[in-house]
């Protein structure tokens, strides 16, 4: 992506953001959709793509909430991450990561009641890819806010 130094911090177009999280919302989806009614086993009795539902948050936790308390919380943090990318403290690319996921099962929530996940390894919970871009959003923020701190030492 092109990024231009502004004050030592990344700066992308909003054009460029828009693109990114409409890019990984619709690939997750489509890969929702794709496997909604196919198992496809890619190493038997460890990894396989096969439906699941999940009712809770993060590895199925906290069922008993209503799935208004999601859709609610859900726009909540979707509007704390347009928050953070207009003060530009957080980089554009993690909080929009971190907000296509969101928005990914926010979609699953408000349409069918829950969201749904497809890729299964058999220690993990099932997860999509608006989970796996969300993890990954975290990690980069964990690594960028390591990474200042040591230039700061």
């Amino acid at each position: 992506m092109h990024k231009t130094q502004n004050s030592g911090k990344e700066k992308y177009s909003p054009l460029k953001i828009v693109l990114v999280f409409l890019t990984i919302l619709v690939f997750d989806q489509m890969t929702k959709y794709l496997f909604a009614t196919r198992t496809i086993t890619i190493i038997p009795k460890i990894a396989d793509l096969t439906p699941t539902t999940n009712t809770g948050s993060a590895f199925g936790v906290l069922q008993w909430m209503p799935n208004t308390f999601y859709i609610i919380l859900s726009a909540m943090i979707l509007a704390v991450g347009l928050a953070l990318l207009k003060k530009g403290k957080i980089p554009p690319m993690i909080t929009i990561l971190f907000m296509a996921g969101v928005a990914g099962n926010m979609i699953d929530r408000t349409i069918y009641g829950y969201v749904r996940d497809f890729i299964t390894i058999s220690i993990w919970p099932s997860f999509n890819i608006a989970d796996s871009v969300m993890v990954i959003s975290v990690v980069l923020f964990i690594i960028k806010t390591a990474r200042s701190k040591e230039q700061n030492i």
